[in-house]
């Protein structure tokens, strides 16, 4: 029995034990949940894609795709200062490893990075002519390392590549040293080019960053105690190229919840691992410090609602008040028959709570000349705001395009500039209508003064000649004239009056009359034959410019066709192939070639409105 017992003992020994994992899951990339990105290493080259389950369910719609297939790769190797000598030897003879290892028909591109990055050659399948500039590679003998700079411009030059499988090796001795770039940057250039990043770092230089930056894109990290096992850690990367699979899919699972992943592949055996999705998977993994004070603390919620409760206030506040003023003007209506009386009475009491604010205001700017610009700009435009209130409208106006921008996540600059956008947005829509009233005066004034000669031809005087356009004819000529006759019977002198509303309308041709008028004040003379000749003079100016700008009209219209061009152009081939206008907007260079164009593009606007435009002197 116990000669039984010893052979069972024996058999159980020699029996093998349970098998180790033949599939592993070496990362999770949660950025654009609820897309998912999950990596999976087999033990062997399979040739089918892993079949994936969510907890317990089926995933169906995954897109699965092997690094050991078509790929394109860049070698990023350090060749900072500390590098000199062996480690950049070591290091150039692990990057001869992946050359010799890929796919004939895979393009390769070589970067070499120090106190700044360079892209050595180009996207190519010749593994020759990457091997040669490796040989060429020497260390820098300036300190500094710009690792994640380096990391985000091989990532956008991966983003150009059609082929689906992208990977970055990084060889390197040492943590990022460089103003340039951020581990942040450098994590969502590589995800949002769909790269998976391996990094080698020699010695205990920056593990975490490394670690961190190869976890969260889909790849992995490797240590090398020194820069002699590099050659091995290459052979062992290279080697798992062929068994990883990167499985992209939708997932269920609520964020801030575990979810079980269930992976098998056939003929290399299966894996369940349950995963924890991050709360903050599926928000902006950067936020401006307006959205985060706003919306992610405490008291940037309380000022939010108090903005908004304030904001809730007001409008009640105009409310009750339009409601108020409504039922005391259809009281007073039947007495009080003057449509421009009430026009004038409602003006007044327009934002009357805020009087006594909006006249601190104008004690506070008044002084100021471009104060004085905004008073004129609204006279001009015939509006009923005071300077003050438009004041306010345009800084309400800045400051909310501003918000909108800070809360967007732009750089401050940015926010800046649409302050600045945002204030003049209203004074040029004020300056346009300004603008368009000049135009109708300047076509009103040829027949206005045909009728004040009329006037005095037979026996009416000056005032009483002002009197008929005020009467007789259209706005704006008759408000700026009767303006006029409200001065004069307030006993100011006509020719003032009159200089101070074309200094108003500043326009060159009621100029004329101005002189006109003061001229026959002081010598005397018929007025009516010198409004004879002022309306004939300007009647030919008028027509002139209107030849003029008919002849310049196909000069005009090609200017605007060549400024809008490129805008329209971008705008259509960002629509239909994102993929190759994407690097004019994500890469330094891009960014570059956009500024230097809209500077061309400008100097070319002003050059053009150059030739096509005249002035009447």
């Amino acid at each position: 029995m116990k000669r039984l017992l010893v052979a069972a003992a024996l058999a159980a020994l020699a029996l093998p034990g349970p098998a180790a994992a033949a599939i592993r899951l070496t990362g999770l990339d949660t950025s654009d949940y609820p897309t998912l990105r999950l990596t999976v290493v087999t033990s062997r080259p399979v040739a089918a894609a892993p079949r994936l389950r969510e907890n317990g369910s089926r995933v169906r719609d995954v897109a699965a795709k092997s690094l050991g297939v078509d790929k394109a790769l860049v070698i990023a190797v350090d060749r900072s200062r500390s590098m000199t000598g062996k480690p950049l030897a070591d290091a150039v003879a692990a990057a001869k490893v992946f050359l010799h290892a890929k796919r004939p028909g895979d393009p390769v591109a070589l970067v070499g990075f120090a106190s700044d990055d360079a892209q050595l050659t180009g996207f190519t399948t010749d593994a020759d002519r990457v091997a040669g500039a490796l040989d060429a590679l020497e260390a820098s003998g300036q300190p500094g390392t710009a690792l994640y700079s380096a990391v985000s411009d091989a990532a956008d030059s991966l983003s150009q590549s059609q082929l689906l499988s992208r990977l970055l090796i990084v060889i390197t001795d040492g943590r990022n040293v460089s103003t340039e770039g951020s581990l942040a940057g450098a994590i969502d250039s590589a995800r949002a080019a769909g790269v998976a990043v391996y990094t080698i770092g020699i010695g205990s230089g920056s593990q975490t960053a490394l670690r961190h930056l190869s976890a969260t894109t889909g790849g992995t990290y490797s240590n090398a105690e020194s820069s002699a096992a590099l050659t091995g850690i290459a052979r062992k990367i290279s080697s798992q190229f062929a068994r990883t699979w990167q499985l992209t899919f939708d997932s269920r699972t609520a964020p801030g919840d575990r979810a079980r992943f269930a992976v098998s592949q056939q003929g290399a055996g299966s894996i369940t691992r349950t995963m924890l999705i991050p709360a903050s998977a599926g928000r902006p993994d950067r936020a401006s410090g307006v959205s985060r004070l706003l919306f992610h603390t405490a008291f940037g919620n309380l000022l939010l609602a108090l903005a908004v409760g304030a904001l809730a206030a007001l409008a009640f506040a105009f409310a009750l008040s339009a409601r108020d003023v409504g039922r005391i003007r259809r009281r007073l209506q039947p007495h009080v028959p003057a449509p421009e009386r009430q026009q004038e009475q409602s003006s007044s009491r327009r934002l009357s709570m805020f009087s006594s604010f909006f006249a601190a205001t104008e004690r506070g700017l008044r002084r100021f000349g471009a104060w004085r610009g905004l008073a004129q700009a609204l006279d001009r435009a015939d509006s009923p705001l005071r300077p003050a209130e438009f004041f306010w409208i345009m800084a309400g106006s800045g400051l909310l395009l501003a918000l909108i921008l800070a809360v967007v996540g732009l750089p401050p600059l940015i926010v800046l500039l649409g302050l600045l956008a945002g204030g003049a947005v209203p004074y040029v829509f004020v300056a346009v209508q300004g603008a368009q009233r000049l135009r109708a005066f300047d076509d009103q004034l040829a027949d206005v003064l045909m009728a004040m000669g009329a006037s005095l031809r037979v026996g009416h005087t000056f005032t009483q000649s002002m009197q008929a356009v005020t009467k007789d004819a259209e706005d704006p000529a008759k408000m700026e004239f009767k303006r006029v006759m409200l001065e004069t019977d307030l006993g100011r002198p006509p020719d003032h009056a009159l200089a101070e509303m074309a200094g108003r309308l500043r326009s060159s041709n009621f100029d004329y009359v101005v002189s006109v008028v003061a001229i026959q004040r002081e010598v005397g003379g018929s007025l009516a034959t010198l409004f004879d000749m002022v309306s004939e003079t300007v009647r030919q100016r008028q027509q002139f410019a209107k030849k003029m700008r008919s002849m310049t009209a196909m000069g005009r219209v090609s200017a605007y066709v060549l400024i809008l061009l490129p805008f329209f152009l971008v705008v259509i081939m960002s629509a239909i192939n994102y993929g190759y206008m994407k690097p004019l907007f994500t890469t330094s260079l891009g960014r570059f070639l956009i500024v230097v164009a809209l500077c061309g593009m400008a100097i070319g606007a002003l050059i053009l409105r150059k030739i096509v435009s005249f002035r009447l002197s």
